[in-house]
């Protein structure tokens, strides 16, 4: 199953994609942070997500920033 697909069998009310092949879980964020110039999700267990510019205002529409 491509990512795209897995993204939307799941939806947006559990977590997003935040990344090309990068989709997180809302409940596992702990923190966001600014990065130099890119946001990053902390997830439980330490785990930085990386965020793509085009994701980064749906990361802020959602709340996670």
């Amino acid at each position: 199953m491509a990512m795209g697909q897995a993204v939307a069998a799941v939806g947006v009310r559990e977590g997003l994609r935040v990344h090309r092949s990068w989709w997180v879980a809302h409940e596992a964020v702990e923190a966001a942070f600014l990065d130099a110039r890119q946001w990053k999700p902390r997830l439980r267990g330490g785990l930085e997500a990386p965020v793509s510019r085009s994701n980064t205002a749906r990361l802020r529409e959602a709340g996670w920033i």
